[in-house]
């Protein structure tokens, strides 16, 4: 409830030649929150370190082996604001893994050890503000231990080795009954 102090019938008129405008405070205040609710906001995961959100710039993340959990890796690029902090991180768990500054050509290097990560697509990712101001945003895309679980890799042995059996044996025997037919014909 609206305390009685707050209700007073504030108006504000406006005359266009086209239009008549009249504005009140709690329609103001009602414009207001639409319009920030109405603003998509960018979700940025654990790197706070951008420039302006438009036009956001991106590019490939260089990395010096295959990502995936518990490695060390190098990872490298270029195109930021020198001097500006660069922040590298996974972007699907949100996981900051390393800041570092840019150089003055615009280049940065780092090396961080991945963190557990669930099995599937992951991202890592370098934020940073570009040469031009604009968010530069490098990714580098990787799928993380897809290998078959152990009681797959011995059922699918056991069912090639019983297939294997199998056809050995449809060999061995076909022969065998043509070569009898054969004598008793």
């Amino acid at each position: 409830m609206i305390p009685k102090r707050a209700q007073c019938r504030c108006a504000i008129d406006y005359d266009m030649p086209e239009m008549r405008l009249k504005i009140t405070k709690y329609g103001m205040a009602l414009a207001v929150v639409a319009a920030v609710l109405a603003v998509p906001t960018p979700s940025y995961a654990a790197c706070p370190t951008r420039g302006d959100d438009y036009p956001v710039l991106t590019g490939v993340l260089q990395v010096n082996g295959a990502p995936a959990s518990g490695v060390q890796l190098t990872a490298s690029g270029s195109g930021f604001r020198s001097g500006s902090a660069v922040c590298v991180e996974v972007a699907s768990t949100p996981n900051q893994l390393a800041v570092v500054n840019a150089n003055r050509s615009g280049n940065f290097t780092t090396t961080f050890t991945l963190p557990d990560l669930a099995p599937g697509q992951h991202i890592l990712r370098a934020t940073g503000i570009a040469r031009s101001g604009s968010t530069l945003i490098l990714n580098t895309a990787f799928t993380n231990g897809y290998a078959l679980p152990s009681n797959g890799t011995k059922m699918l042995r056991w069912l090639l080795l019983g297939a294997a059996a199998v056809g050995l044996f449809v060999l061995l025997v076909r022969p065998g009954r043509r070569a009898r037919s054969r004598k008793t014909a």
